[in-house]
């Protein structure tokens, strides 16, 4: 079975699956994924460390300036656990699920954590 190109990494963020998940990895909580996420990053990885966090969280991160080294980012995200529906912005969503929403992605319009929406986009196939 193939997934839905509505659940093609790189067409949703222009970056493949295994760039996400390795830009991912070096800011999530090794222990726990599903944790807040506080990290340091080189300031030319902001764009993809962005959509990584969003990708694999659903959660938007927050970038601020390093105190001590202005080649780095402090990143910070509520982490996957933390983010709840209120904060989602439903980046899996395809076109259909947004018009049913009337194009919001806020608590209470049907926007789905990340794994029930690829499970739900991977059964309409």
């Amino acid at each position: 079975m193939t997934a839905s190109v509505a659940y093609d990494p790189k067409r949703l963020t222009g970056y493949r699956l295994e760039e996400l998940a390795a830009a991912f990895d070096r800011v999530r909580d090794a222990r726990d994924w599903k944790a807040p996420i506080q990290a340091v990053i080189p300031a030319q990885e902001r764009p993809l460390v962005e959509k990584a966090v969003l990708w694999f969280t659903d959660t938007v991160p927050e970038f601020l300036a390093h105190p001590e080294a202005s080649d780095r980012l402090v990143v910070r995200a509520p982490g996957y656990r933390l983010g709840g529906a209120e904060t989602r912005n439903g980046h899996l969503r395809g076109p259909a699920d947004q018009a049913d929403a009337g194009g919001r992605h806020a608590a209470g319009t049907g926007v789905e954590s990340a794994p029930t929406s690829a499970a739900r986009h991977l059964s309409l196939r």
